[in-house]
C-alpha cells in the first residue's frame, strides 16, 4: 500500500521527559479535598509558590493559617478563567497552581453546559423558526473544551483540579433478567472524559481516605492513602523528576488583555500553526458525509446536559431491547431526531409493569424514581404497592397519586415506622 502522505514524518525512540503534574482530587463535601491539595503542592517543590483559583467562597483560606499561598476568587465560572489564572501563574513564576474547584466550571454560571444554553438561544434568535437544537449546539462547545484541555496540558505549572462528586447510578439486569438500578459510587461533576487528561486522579470519601483509581505513575496504580501528604507526593515527585527537562509548551501565553476573551476563541497568540492545521482540516473534509465517528463527541456531550443524563451505551440497550437501530447506525438527522425525543420527555426508563424497555416515561417519572430511590425504596417495590392498592402501574396513576406515596413514606419514616405499610406489602405479594 502506497502513501504519500507520510513526508515530513519521523519516528524516533521514545523517552520519558521531566513533566508537569496534572493531579485530580474528586470527593464529596468534607473529604479534605483542598486540604489534600494545598498538602501535596506544598510538597512538589521546595519552597513552592502555589496560586489558588478559589470558586468554593473563599474556602481555601481557611486554610491560610497552616500553608503559604496566594490566591485569587473569581466572580464568575467562564472556562477562559482557568486558563488566564494559569497564564498568570506562569508569568508571575508561581510552581503549583490548584483550582479549588473545577466542577462549577462545568455546571455552575458561565460554564460548558450554560454555554449550549447559550447557543440554543443564538439559534432560536436567528431562525425563523425560533427554534434551538442542543444537539448542534454542543459542536462549538466541544471545540471549545478541546482548546481549554490543550491549553491547560501545555501550560508550565504544576496544576491540581478538586472535584465535586456526586452519586452516579446505572440501569442493569439481575439474574433473573430483571431491571435494576445499581449505584455506582461517586462520581466527578465534570465531563465524564476529563480524567483521561490527567496524570493521576484521587477519589477521597468523607475518612479522608484517597484511592488512586487512574495514574501514570507506575506502580501508583490502585494505592490507598489516608490523609494523602509525604509519601504520596515523593512516588509523584520521584515520576516528573525523571527524564530530561521537559519540552517547549505547545501554546504561548496571552499578552495583557487578553483575559476574558471567550473560550473557543484563539487568541492572537495561541499557536498559529494549529489555527492554520485546523482550517486545513475543515477545508478537507467539510464536504465529506457525517459518520459516527464525526458525531461521537458531540452527540455524547449533548446527552451528558440531559437532565438526568443519558449515556450512549444505556441508549445502545434499551434500542436493542426494544428492537430498535443501534445509535451507532444512525446519521445526523436521525441522531438529532433521537436527541430531541430525549430532550421532550422521552427518555429511556424501564416499564417495571411489563418488564422492557418504555421510551414513555418522562422526566417527571425520572425524577419520581430518583425520589423514590432517595427514601431507600425501590422501584420494585413501588410498583407492587400500586399494583397491589391501585391496580396500575407507577407510570399509569397520576402525579398527585405518585406524591401522596411519597408523602406517606416520608411520615411513616419520620414516625419510625416501616416505609411501606404492612398491608400493602402483604397485598403486593399476594399480587
Amino acid at each position: 500500500m502506497q502513501n504519500n502522505n507520510t513526508k515530513g514524518m519521523q519516528l524516533k525512540r521514545a523517552v520519558k521527559s521531566q513533566s508537569y503534574l496534572r493531579l485530580g482530587i474528586s470527593g464529596p463535601a468534607g473529604a479534605g479535598k483542598t486540604w489534600t491539595a494545598l498538602e501535596v503542592a506544598s510538597r512538589l517543590v521546595p519552597d513552592a509558590r502555589i496560586a489558588v483559583l478559589d470558586t468554593e467562597l473563599g474556602s481555601a483560606s481557611k486554610y491560610a493559617d497552616h500553608f503559604t499561598f496566594d490566591v485569587i476568587e473569581l466572580d464568575h465560572y467562564r472556562p477562559q478563567g482557568v486558563l488566564d489564572f494559569l497564564h498568570l501563574c506562569e508569568r508571575e513564576g508561581y510552581h503549583v497552581a490548584i483550582i479549588d474547584s473545577v466542577s462549577p466550571f462545568w455546571n455552575g454560571p458561565g460554564g460548558f453546559l450554560e454555554m449550549v444554553d447559550d447557543e440554543v438561544a443564538r439559534q432560536k434568535a436567528s431562525r425563523q423558526s425560533g427554534r434551538g437544537d442542543s444537539f448542534t449546539a454542543w459542536k462549538p462547545v466541544d471545540a471549545a473544551y478541546a482548546k481549554w484541555v490543550i491549553d491547560i496540558l501545555a501550560s508550565r505549572v504544576h496544576v491540581i483540579f478538586t472535584l465535586r462528586a456526586k452519586m452516579a447510578y446505572e440501569q442493569s439486569k439481575d439474574g433473573n433478567g430483571k431491571a435494576q438500578v445499581v449505584k455506582l459510587g461517586l462520581a466527578p461533576v465534570f465531563r465524564d472524559t476529563f480524567p483521561y487528561e490527567l496524570d493521576v486522579m484521587l477519589e477521597m470519601d468523607q475518612d479522608h481516605v484517597g484511592v488512586v483509581t487512574k495514574t501514570r505513575v507506575h506502580g501508583l496504580d490502585d494505592n490507598v492513602h489516608r490523609k494523602p501528604g509525604a509519601v504520596f507526593t515523593q512516588r509523584l515527585v520521584d515520576w516528573l523528576s525523571s527524564g530530561p527537562p521537559p519540552r517547549a509548551p505547545l501554546t504561548t501565553p496571552p499578552p495583557a488583555g487578553d483575559e476574558g476573551q471567550p473560550a473557543g476563541e484563539p487568541s492572537a497568540s495561541t499557536g498559529t500553526a494549529r489555527a492554520k492545521a485546523s482550517s486545513a482540516a475543515k477545508a478537507t473534509t467539510s464536504a465529506a458525509p457525517e459518520t459516527w465517528a464525526d458525531l461521537e463527541d458531540g452527540f455524547r456531550g449533548a446527552l451528558a446536559g440531559l437532565q438526568p443524563p443519558v449515556t450512549v451505551e444505556d441508549l445502545e440497550a434499551w434500542r436493542q431491547a426494544a428492537g430498535l437501530p443501534a445509535v451507532r447506525t444512525l446519521r445526523a438527522e436521525g441522531l438529532r431526531a433521537l436527541f430531541a425525543d430525549l430532550r421532550d420527555g422521552a427518555c429511556p426508563y424501564w416499564d417495571w409493569q411489563h418488564d422492557r424497555p418504555d421510551p414513555r416515561w418522562t422526566k417527571e417519572e425520572a425524577r419520581y424514581k430518583a425520589a423514590v430511590e432517595g427514601l431507600g425504596l425501590t422501584m420494585e417495590a413501588v410498583q407492587a404497592w400500586f399494583r397491589a392498592t391501585d391496580g396500575k402501574g407507577a407510570h399509569q396513576v397520576g402525579t398527585d397519586r405518585r406524591k401522596a406515596l411519597l408523602d406517606l413514606v416520608t411520615a411513616r419514616k419520620a414516625e419510625g415506622k416501616d416505609p411501606l405499610p404492612p398491608a400493602a406489602r402483604q397485598g403486593a405479594a399476594a399480587k
